[in-house]
């Protein structure tokens, strides 16, 4: 908990409401002081026994369960928490007791402020459509228990607002399970999806843009030959920037970052700029951050899309103004890892090297790809010596790592096509056609690219 919610987390503990027990308050108070340094020598169960009944000997069953007390507190003050950030879910629950004590005006004017609070929402998705079903399932039950002929009870209102939330939540959990199951070795049974595509076919236009947008990023995982299913994709990503809430439009983003890729891979390179196109929109609508910060994955991967399309300016532009949005435990080391990847892609090596020696390896892959960019810079300065040393550690450092995985042979193969580059002359041209050869037909190797580019 943060210094404000312990401070409401000592008012919910002490309301004789929730909690009558003094030694409760008394073990919460004392936590409480403590924070933030938790002194291991002040938590001793001891000590804290001694804290809470200065006279009495030491009894650990008695402190367990004044601990198991607080415990249980702390999970109601959190679930009570979470719950009062949901203002229209609170509203639904109102509603409900409203009804059951049978109080029809007071239930009428809430149900009207609730309507009109759920349609002021911008940001329409999973959630709002599921209290937006709770919603209109009360009215029915409400207008039923009237027992009034005359008063249609709501039904088509009731079974559009289940077909929104349904739709949403199957076509979202069907982008997850056909994405996962590209990733491993696993086959989910997506039931009812031919039946849902189908009607989605010739009707998904009179459904909301939560519900559409999930529906194209099904299709280019379900049919991704159609680069039409892309395109409209994006177009409608671009309209729901407003309306989706942060962690759906993520998702969605997440989606078609990943179908470029995938074309990218397939040699589709027009898809590059599709691509570069997809991350400036995400920084421009600032859904690229998590907890305020853009993960140092993605910064490294928006500066080598921008290098690859000669985006010099605007890459320099990015490194140096989105640096301060990196979290401060992966700052510095991004920050110069990324630079030193300018650098190189304007050839201007010896600053690639200066900043290259400043990183900091704490992290393995940040430290694999330090020593990968240095090989390429060390080759390009003819550095033979230099570069023959760092095959060396390289090397060791691959293979000491077994959390590298299936990356290993993928480095592994760049060191080896690398060392058996630099022992060829350039007049031994059987020898480099053979090498090139080699070379094409291996899948696994980074910067296969720019190995070839060598030989050549």
């Amino acid at each position: 908990m943060s210094k404000v919610e312990l401070s409401q987390f000592m008012k919910f503990v002490d309301s004789p409401f929730h909690n009558s027990h003094e030694q409760v308050k008394s073990l919460c108070r004392y936590l409480i002081s403590l924070y933030p340094r938790w002194s291991p020598s002040k938590l001793d169960r001891q000590e804290v026994y001694h804290h809470l009944f200065p006279k009495a000997p030491f009894k650990d069953i008695v402190l367990r369960r004044i601990q198991s007390k607080l415990f249980k507190l702390a999970e109601q003050f959190i679930g009570y928490q979470e719950f009062a950030q949901a203002s229209t879910n609170s509203d639904l629950y109102v509603l409900r007791a409203y009804q059951r004590r049978q109080l029809p005006k007071h239930y009428q004017k809430k149900a009207q402020m609730t309507q009109k609070k759920m349609g002021e929402l911008k940001q329409k998705g999973q959630a709002f459509y599921f209290d937006h079903y709770l919603f209109q399932e009360g009215q029915n039950r409400y207008l039923e228990s009237l027992h009034q002929r005359n008063i249609e009870p709501n039904l088509q209102v009731l079974s559009d607002s289940l077909d929104h939330f349904y739709l949403l939540s199957k076509l979202k959990c069907c982008c997850a399970m056909m994405s996962y199951q590209n990733l491993v070795t696993i086959q989910y049974e997506l039931h009812l999806i031919e039946p849902l595509l189908s009607h989605l076919k010739i009707s998904w236009e009179r459904y909301p843009i939560a519900v559409t947008i999930y529906y194209f990023a099904l299709l280019t995982l379900v049919e991704p030959e159609k680069a039409a299913h892309f395109q409209q994709l994006k177009k409608l990503l671009n309209q729901a920037i407003e309306s989706l809430p942060l962690s759906e439009l993520q998702d969605i983003y997440v989606l078609a970052r990943n179908y470029c890729i995938k074309k990218l891979n397939q040699g589709e390179d027009a898809y590059l700029e599709e691509l570069f196109a997809i991350y400036q929109s995400e920084l421009n609508s600032g859904s690229l951050l998590e907890d305020g910060f853009i993960p140092p994955l993605d910064y490294k991967n928006i500066v080598a899309v921008g290098l690859r399309l000669d985006a010099f300016d605007w890459v320099a532009h990015f490194i140096e103004t989105y640096q301060a949005q990196l979290a401060p435990d992966f700052r510095k080391n991004s920050y110069q890892y990324n630079l030193a990847q300018l650098h190189f892609a304007r050839k201007e090596y010896n600053q690639v090297v200066l900043l290259l020696h400043q990183v900091e390896h704490k992290e393995l892959f940040l430290g694999l790809d330090s020593r990968r960019l240095l090989l390429k810079t060390y080759y390009e300065l003819e550095e033979w010596e230099a570069l023959e040393a760092l095959l060396l550690s390289f090397s060791a450092y691959v293979r000491r790592h077994p959390t590298v995985g299936y990356h290993r042979i993928n480095y592994l193969n760049l060191i080896k096509f690398c060392r058996r580059l630099t022992m060829l002359a350039p007049h031994e041209t059987s020898k480099r056609k053979k090498l090139q050869e080699e070379l094409q037909v291996e899948g696994k190797v980074v910067d296969k690219a720019w190995l070839l580019a060598k030989l050549n």
